[in-house]
Formats: C-alpha cells, structure tokens, sequence
C-alpha cells in the first residue's frame, strides 16, 4: 500500500531548519520521505526534501528521536508531506517540531 499524509498547517523553514521527529514503528521496511511543498496540494511538485524517517523495529512501545535536515531550501512558508510505501510497518509518530 502506498500511504500519504500531508499537514495542512503552513510551516516557517529556511536551510537551517531541522526537523525533530518523536516517532515509534512496529517493523523494519520503507522508511517515511518527508517532502516540502509550497502549497498544501498532493500533485504539487517538491521544493526539497528532509532526510527519510527511517523504519526501524522497535519494542516496547519505545520511541525514537531523530534529527531530519533538509536538501537545499530558501527560507519561506511550506507544508509537509510523508510518504512511504508498505506492506504492513506501522509508524505512530508522536510528535514533530521545527527547531532552527
């Protein structure tokens, strides 16, 4: 199955943007691409794009932490989209900040 998500809530970004992700996932496969797009629209082509969120099995109900940076970006207001493709990981994630 090919899974998106797209947040519809416009976010400030520039190149030394980093991406915190607070996230689980229940079994390894592909990782999650995070896309930034200049409107909130799934056709829209990338402006850039963050590193993947990788999937990673972890136990327990534990959660990662990780770190995303992006390719080149001028700073400016976007919207992010997550994609991946399964056929059954699972990620919860938990939270999502922008630190710069």
């Amino acid at each position: 199955a090919n899974a998106q998500l797209m947040s519809l809530t416009p976010i400030e970004l520039k190149q030394s943007s980093i991406l915190k992700v607070n996230y689980t996932c229940s079994t390894t496969g592909s990782d999650i691409s995070v896309d930034v797009l200049s409107s909130a629209d799934f056709t829209a082509e990338p402006v850039a794009t963050f590193e993947s969120i990788p999937s990673i099995y972890v136990e327990n109900n534990t959660y990662l932490l990780i770190n995303l940076s992006p390719s080149t970006l001028e700073t400016g207001t976007y919207y992010l989209k997550f994609s991946y493709n399964t056929t059954n990981p699972v990620f919860l994630i938990k939270s999502i900040k922008v630190a710069t």
